[in-house]
């Protein structure tokens, strides 16, 4: 709901010139409502939340890839934390230095502003198929229950997942095809939309070997380890004492018990 607000509070706001540079644009509303003070608090406020998106980043990326050093998809060295703190110490310290290589190596496309703005238009075909994935995979490794399961169950392991990652797929095929038909050519260019669609596709496919790799040569048991079933449901507490009461008024409660 919030970022519902403040998109149409800038798309009234701002004029189209403003909004093609967003930070100019930002800024100026913030100075035509607040002043010069205003100004320098929004443009404070997006460099904290610059800052947080990037520890939130490198924090997730550590403990992600720790659990899979952990479950046997990556080395044991990953899954190694400080002697002091229990923190992922090892792979806090490679995201970090991954994250610094291919920042470097972002530079010899463009400026700054234009490598995090490539990014940011690219990265929406790796979320899509991130989650539509994660959707179906979902529905795949809880196939089992939903052969006549609750109906809650079918809903939050089946119904709702597929829905959910069907819908995040095609959103995902959609943002490549308009990207890639955008242009006639591809070039190393942060504005070609053919490098933007190429650049999350081509880090897919690296993932797949290092995959297989992992599930048929390292055997890791994390391909092979069962599948925990879903938990029962719930008992209320009007039903647990309906049931209570029924029962010590079976003749046969005593006995039984």
């Amino acid at each position: 709901m919030l970022f519902l607000i403040g998109a149409a509070g800038f798309l009234h706001a701002l004029t189209p010139g403003q909004l093609a540079d967003p930070l100019a644009g930002i800024t100026e509303l913030s100075r035509a409502f607040y002043g010069t003070g205003g100004a320098i608090a929004a443009t404070a406020a997006m460099l904290a939340a610059t800052v947080a998106c990037m520890q939130s980043s490198v924090i997730a990326g550590s403990r992600l890839t720790l659990a899979m050093g952990r479950d046997g998809v990556l080395g044991p060295g990953w899954a190694r934390l400080h002697p002091a703190h229990r923190t992922p110490v090892t792979s806090t310290l490679r995201t970090t230095g991954l994250a610094v290589a291919l920042s470097v190596a972002g530079l010899a496309v463009g400026e700054l502003s234009e490598v995090v703005l490539a990014v940011v238009n690219s990265v929406g075909i790796l979320v899509s198929l991130m989650y539509g994935i994660g959707g179906w995979a979902c529905v795949i490794t809880f196939r089992h229950e939903l052969r006549g399961g609750r109906l809650r169950d079918i809903l939050t392991v089946g119904v709702l997942p597929a829905l959910g990652g069907t819908a995040l797929l095609c959103l995902g095929a959609l943002v490549a095809y308009q990207q890639w038909t955008s242009v006639d050519h591809m070039a190393l260019d942060p504005e070609n939309g053919r490098f933007l669609t190429a650049l999350p596709l081509g880090t897919v496919l690296i993932g797949v070997p290092a995959a297989v790799w992992t599930r048929y040569r390292r055997k890791a048991a994390y391909f092979t380890q069962p599948v925990p079933p879903l938990p029962p449901a719930p008992v209320s507490a009007s039903g647990s004492a309906s049931a209570s009461a029924s029962a010590s008024a079976s003749p046969s409660a005593g006995v039984s018990v």
